[in-house]
């Protein structure tokens, strides 16, 4: 850069901070506004020439969509611009937050293509999650596609442990039709249930193929109609007699092999770190604290043999009832944690079932009683409001007749006959009115 006296005086000021703008001028021959508009604009932060700071993308996103074009190159595939441009549009709109779901709220006639079977079934909740419902209806389908069902050979049904799969109508039904379910413990699906060790990878395998395909299709936008109309194809390629005999086998059911479960649970489990060497110390009389059930029961058995020895009468009772319900509630708790596991009890289910039958007929005689209390209760007021308004007109009539009475003038025809007052009638009458009143409300 060329010297100027201008630049030179800025530097001569940068040198010797103590000296004023005014001995800058008169040495460079300056004028002094000049060098202090210098300075001043030097001390302001410049923007960058091509406006830098408004960025369609962030940074993160910027080196994705590079990696994504690449990809697409590698592929064969090629990224034009209009690829691009619908791929900014995407990172550019918010994300939804990613969830397993169900189809939701209707049935759209565009999403089923005329490749499909015929006897699947799609089904919809309002939710948009599983439930009850939902599952008693895929039983019932499953029981359709799996019959006929015979009481000498029943047929095993593997399930995992959600909760709509313990209902009792579906273990009701499972027993009508001799299905025995076995429910996978719950966090270990990825161990022991064969869909999750060697089914859904080379499931998700064709669904990549399926979307690379339609994107060299010029389907850029992979919808629900598109992954129905490939959905058939998937299935028959993933759902292979090899891999599903293949994947019981790598969760150790079939073959039997419990050492492959616990050999994928160490691949799975979290390395232990090393221990570092500690001082010894000595050993510290107290007592541990339990950490399993059969600890807590010996230490309650423990204590109520010898503590209550030195108590009082009333404080020895008080003291033996409390560890009796405690080991009480724990004996239900263990019973509870052990309820719901591979052997699903029917028994219970129809006892609950019928507990809920009760109940339900139970408010329902109650709900009955109240209507009718509600019904009588109307009856009587409607009457009470009668009577106050018949009190009412019989005494203006009472004071019109004593008027024209008092005048002399003929009474009309309507003032003759008296009103009658409906809250003084019979008890028989009001019966009668509140029965009919019962009767137009329940119509």
């Amino acid at each position: 850069m060329e010297e100027t006296p201008l630049l030179n005086a800025c530097e001569w000021l940068a040198a010797n901070p103590s000296e004023s703008a005014r001995v800058a001028s008169r040495i460079f021959k300056v004028p002094k506004s000049t060098i202090r508009s210098r300075i001043t604009r030097a001390a302001v932060p410049r923007k960058p020439a091509h406006g830098g700071y408004n960025k369609v993308l962030s940074t993160a996103q910027i080196e994705a969509l590079k990696k994504w074009i690449l990809e697409q190159y590698y592929l064969g595939l090629g990224a034009n611009r209009n690829m691009v441009y619908k791929a900014v549009c995407y990172l550019r709109n918010p994300l939804p937050a990613p969830s397993q779901s169900w189809l939701s709220k209707i049935h759209m006639e565009a999403w089923y293509p005329e490749n499909l079977h015929g006897n699947e079934l799609i089904l919809l909740s309002e939710t948009g999650y599983s439930n009850s419902q939902l599952a008693l209806r895929w039983l019932q389908h499953f029981i359709e596609l799996t019959a006929p069902h015979d009481q000498g050979n029943p047929t095993l049904l593997l399930l995992d442990s959600h909760i709509s799969h313990r209902s009792d109508d579906f273990l009701i039904l499972t027993a009508e039709h001799y299905i025995i379910l076995l429910a996978f413990p719950s966090h270990l699906t990825h161990v022991l249930q064969p869909l999750d060790v060697g089914i859904f990878q080379p499931y998700k395998h064709w669904h990549k193929q399926a979307v690379l395909r339609a994107i060299r299709e010029v389907d850029i936008t992979y919808n629900l109609p598109l992954f129905m109309r490939d959905l058939s194809q998937m299935r028959e390629r993933t759902f292979k007699d090899s891999t599903i005999q293949s994947a019981f086998q790598k969760a150790g059911i079939w073959p039997i092999s419990c050492n492959t479960a616990l050999d994928k649970l160490r691949t799975y489990s979290q390395p232990t770190q090393p221990t570092q060497p500690t001082t010894p110390t000595l050993p510290q009389a107290i007592t541990p604290i339990p950490t399993t059930i059969q600890g807590v029961e010996q230490g309650l058995q423990q204590w109520k043999e010898r503590v209550p020895q030195a108590f009082s009468s009333p404080s020895r009772q008080s003291y033996r009832t409390r560890p009796t319900g405690c080991s009480a509630a724990g004996q239900e708790l263990e019973e509870e944690a052990g309820g719901p596991g591979p052997a699903l009890k029917l028994a219970a289910a129809e006892a609950r079932k019928l507990s809920q039958a009760q109940n339900r007929a139970r408010k329902l005689a109650a709900t009955e009683a109240r209507k009718l209390s509600q019904a009588r209760n109307r009856a009587r007021n409607q009457l009470k409001q009668a009577g106050i308004k018949a009190r009412k007109q019989e005494q203006a009539r009472k004071k019109s007749l004593a008027q024209l009475t008092e005048l002399g003038l003929p009474i009309p025809p309507e003032l003759e006959d008296p009103i009658t007052d409906l809250e003084a009638e019979p008890e028989s009458q009001y019966e009668s009115a509140s029965e009919g009143g019962s009767g137009r409300r329940s119509e």
